[in-house]
């Protein structure tokens, strides 16, 4: 059993109070204090922009389904030769026909 006096830090009476079985209520979406409706405000702004101005919510969802694919790709192997062997090959000053 632990004495009051022998702990050092507040950390040691979260580890502690952990090891006993308590667990810490973290935030629950009540707004508490000022952080908390700044926060709150925050989200309502975003969801504001993204319902209601146009392209915004296309290249949010372009750029959810390139996260996606990095990370796919995360997990396979990168030929870094086969890279350095393309991006060596691009010529720069090379001009590029469009097509339409």
């Amino acid at each position: 059993m632990k004495d009051g006096s022998e702990f050092n830090s507040a950390g040691e009476i979260f580890a502690y109070l952990e090891k006993l079985g308590y667990k810490v209520k973290y935030y629950d979406g009540a707004i508490n204090d000022e952080v908390d409706k700044t926060i709150k405000d925050i989200q309502y702004w975003i969801r504001y922009l993204y319902v209601n101005e146009t392209g915004v919510a296309s290249e949010i969802q372009e750029r959810i389904e390139g996260l996606k694919t990095a990370d796919k790709l995360t997990g396979e192997n990168f030929d870094w030769g086969e890279y350095r062997q393309y991006v060596e090959g691009i010529d720069e000053n090379e001009d590029f026909e469009i097509e339409i």
